[in-house]
């Protein structure tokens, strides 16, 4: 893709300001995505459910991994973000049923 291509990509905090315009009330990120749950900071009537990388399985089936998951990914967010909770992505379960 050329440069000129990506500079007409919204930024996060567009994206945000549009979907809390329309009314949006509930939205899922794939990933603990900083820009993004920075742009949703102090927006307490949008809910947000925040999504496990698929190569972040493995490592979070430890509990000292899962935890440290949770203070980088989500606590620093807490006090201003409306996460309402954090989910494992459906990919995962399609890809158990193939092995």
């Amino acid at each position: 893709m050329a440069s000129s291509e990506t500079t007409n990509v919204p930024s996060p905090s567009n994206d945000i300001s549009f979907y809390k315009s329309i009314g949006v009330t509930k939205i899922r990120i794939l990933d603990p995505n900083t820009e993004v749950l920075n742009a949703l900071r102090g927006i307490p009537n949008i809910s947000v459910t925040v999504g496990v990388k698929k190569q972040d399985l493995d490592a979070l089936a430890s509990y000292d991994a899962a935890k440290n998951w949770i203070a980088t990914n989500i606590e620093p967010y807490l006090a201003d973000v409306n996460i309402t909770s954090i989910i494992v992505g459906n990919e995962v379960i399609v890809e158990i049923f193939r092995e």
